[in-house]
């Protein structure tokens, strides 16, 4: 563009030196149609600019990764000027690690008509993948004016984790609470059909719950505490925030991804309903969503992925778990992280009241972390993109 604008600058000196040095009306209509000339190819170049709108569309909501999706950009001129060769700026960036990639569409743009380009693209990590149209660059027919129709116009497709293949045995039988007849043995809850203790009374103690036969005998006021039914269900929490940001950022955070599906449809081939701890970003708590069939456990994965945001990470942790909420029996208990410390296993080994307690270690190369020993929690290290081999008789 700068050539032609050079050219027609120096066009313009010329005619305006032919029309000085020879008279006649040849050198004024020759000035006066060169001059024009810029002048009408800012005009049409301006007008297109007004006249032009332009949309983008994915179809599919939700895909799986290394599946392309196809990208449909519609550009709309409804003006009588003619673009030979527009430029589209399209991006697109997984939301889970901020990284950004763009491409370049050269297009034409007829007058009074709709422009359709559809292109695929393909995401190799799973995550939230905004697509973006970050510029629409027109040109008058002689390229002298330019214009960006920078619409900022976008969609965002979630693209699903795949799962691997493992290993591992089922806990079932007596810890599982089929018939919602298992109670707690450490906190009192609001069950009328079990007593869970009994104690004397207390300022602000519920009337209904006096225990009036043994208040009698004993001339004093008896409380019943009553039990707290537990649903001692297998519940998989995922912490997905790792600390760095580098070339490991995406391969961690998806193989946490699909360390979780995994399990989930490990545990629904062999016909076990889990719940799975969501932090819902929006209500800011914890949510348990249970888990009783393949087309759920997606729908969680789905969740867990629009829920993510990394100025969350302290209140998605686990230690903020342990601290709002009162649900701590599970039949077992796997918490998967990128960065489990001592501090995470002291918390479960603590708070956490389950027969098995799993912590699943994923790691950019060989973990070198000393965990304290004699804790009764199984640990599993697995590097990134190695679930299957990694996780061997796992128990859930």
């Amino acid at each position: 563009m700068t050539i032609e604008k050079i050219f027609f600058l120096i066009l313009i000196i010329v005619c305006v030196f032919f029309y000085i040095l020879y008279i006649g009306e040849f050198s004024l209509i020759l000035l006066i149609i060169v001059s024009a000339v810029p002048v009408w190819m800012f005009i049409s170049a301006y007008s297109m600019k007004k006249l032009i709108s332009v949309e983008l569309g994915i179809q599919n909501k939700s895909i799986p990764k290394n599946q392309p999706f196809n990208v449909k950009l519609e550009v709309s001129n409804e003006s009588i000027f003619s673009c030979a060769r527009a430029e589209a700026i399209i991006s697109y960036t997984n939301l889970l690690s901020g990284e950004k990639n763009e491409i370049e569409i050269y297009l034409p743009v007829h007058s009074r008509n709709i422009e359709n380009v559809v292109f695929q693209l393909t995401s190799k990590f799973c995550g939230i993948i905004e697509v973006k149209m970050e510029q629409l660059t027109i040109y008058d027919p002689l390229k002298i004016f330019k214009f960006r129709i920078c619409k900022n116009i976008g969609e965002k497709i979630t693209v699903l984790p795949v799962t691997h293949e493992i290993s591992g045995y089922i806990l079932s039988g007596e810890n599982d609470n089929e018939e919602g007849n298992i109670y707690s043995q450490f906190r009192s809850g609001d069950d009328p059909s079990e007593v869970f203790d009994l104690r004397e009374y207390v300022g602000g103690d519920k009337m209904n719950r006096i225990h009036w036969k043994l208040s009698s005998k004993k001339d004093e006021f008896i409380v019943k505490e009553l039990s707290r039914p537990i649903d001692l269900s297998a519940v998989l929490f995922l912490d997905m925030y790792y600390e760095e940001k580098n070339e490991y950022t995406l391969p961690v955070i998806d193989t946490l991804l699909e360390t979780l599906f995994s399990l989930s449809e490990f545990m629904l081939t062999n016909e076990k309903p889990h719940t799975i701890v969501i932090y819902n970003s929006q209500m800011n708590e914890f949510q348990f969503k249970e888990i009783m069939s393949f087309e759920e456990s997606a729908a969680a994965m789905n969740k867990i992925l629009k829920n993510y945001n990394a100025a969350n990470k302290e209140k998605a942790s686990l230690e903020t778990f342990i601290k709002t909420t009162d649900r701590f029996e599970f039949s077992s208990f796997t918490y998967i992280s990128s960065n489990p410390d001592n501090n995470a296993l002291n918390l479960i080994n603590d708070y956490i009241e389950s027969d098995i307690k799993n912590v699943i270690d994923v790691t950019n190369g060989i973990s070198d972390k000393n965990y304290d020993e004699g804790l009764p929690i199984n640990i599993t290290v697995v590097p990134i993109g190695r679930i299957s081999s990694a996780i061997n008789d796992i128990e859930l």
